[in-house]
């Protein structure tokens, strides 16, 4: 009988064992986990912002070569620029709650001399535009900061314009290289987009600067 009682109490005693070894053992699972969901967020973290930065020098690439690059949009520019002045005041005209840039800015960690490079192919880009195709980069942003599902109806009665007007500048914005994209739903409609880098870039009213005094010697970037 006592060797009964002295198996019972030592199966006891190995129960007791077992059950806080697997609950030691729940614990650091349970430790492991946390610290795997800690890197996978930093994980995805640092993929986003490597995404946000391939965005952004992809649409830099796209300004940089569109129509052959700086060289064939210059002579372009100077006729332009003649044409701008009505443009910009319209767009000045709206209310300057809807004119606010979007405060974030382009990555500092761009060697210099390309950056400095791609700044001016940016901008010879906005000078050699039209006053039309101007004014539809413009609506098609403006819409889009309050909210619009943009696409070529919503911009032709913003402008007063026919909607096959709208679709020729819009392949033409797209063409040169511009930061405008068309995005086609199951629906079967398109709408028009304005690529996110081109906002981290932070250059609206700077935009509007430009377009209503062309003799402005800043940059884009100052």
């Amino acid at each position: 009988m006592e060797k009964v009682r002295n198996s019972f109490s030592n199966a006891k005693n190995d129960i007791a064992r077992l059950e806080n070894s697997l609950l030691n053992l729940k614990t650091s699972v349970e430790s492991n986990k946390e610290d795997i969901s800690t890197f996978n967020s930093k994980i995805d973290s640092l993929n986003k912002g490597i995404a946000e930065i391939k965005d952004i020098l992809s649409t830099f690439k796209e300004i940089s070569t569109g129509n052959n690059g700086v060289h064939q949009q210059s002579s372009t520019m100077i006729n332009n620029d003649q044409q701008s002045t009505s443009n910009a005041k319209q767009y000045q005209s709206m209310p300057n709650n809807a004119r606010q840039p979007i405060s974030r800015e382009i990555p500092s960690n761009l060697p210099k001399k390309t950056l400095q490079a791609l700044e001016l192919d940016f901008e010879m880009q906005f000078r050699s535009l039209t006053d039309r195709e101007f004014s539809v980069f413009m609506t098609i942003l403006e819409l889009e900061k309050q909210g619009h599902v943009v696409n070529f109806p919503l911009v032709a009665n913003h402008l007063n314009v026919t909607e096959t007007t709208v679709r020729g500048v819009a392949n033409r914005l797209i063409s040169k290289g511009l930061p405008v994209k068309k995005e086609r739903h199951f629906n079967g409609k398109t709408s028009l987009l304005i690529k996110e880098a081109f906002h981290d870039l932070n250059l609206l009213n700077k935009l509007v600067r430009l377009r209503g005094n062309p003799s402005d010697q800043r940059t884009l970037f100052d």
